[in-house]
């Protein structure tokens, strides 16, 4: 009967053996799966940073160019005002409304369409 008592406590001391082990192995596959998902949700949120301050900065270039073509555009349409002024005085008259150009010269006017633009 002792042989029984003795297998049987053997018994026990095996099934709490194997629960311990299943539950360390399942802490420590837990706590692997946590620490991963951190270090990929830095990783993430270190990546997105970046991205951000990448199209920041094109933005920044982006808004430059724009203002230094609409410096441009207002310098050509200075320097077109100028250049119809002056021709006007010399007798030759430039209208341009939109894509049309129109050019008086005493009794003729020619008219002419911009294109590839």
């Amino acid at each position: 009967m002792q042989v029984q008592n003795a297998y049987n406590i053997a018994g026990l001391i095996n099934v709490l053996f194997i629960l311990l082990i299943t539950t360390g192995a399942l802490w420590a596959f837990k706590k692997s799966v946590m620490k991963a998902t951190g270090e990929i949700q830095a990783h993430t949120s270190n990546l997105q940073n970046n991205a951000i301050a990448a199209l920041e900065q094109e933005l920044g270039v982006v808004r430059n160019k724009i203002s230094d073509i609409e410096r441009e555009n207002k310098k050509l349409d200075q320097i077109i005002l100028t250049l119809c002024d002056a021709m006007k005085k010399r007798g030759l008259d430039i209208s341009i409304d939109g894509n049309t150009v129109t050019v008086k010269d005493g009794n003729q006017t020619s008219t002419v369409r911009i294109t590839g633009v």
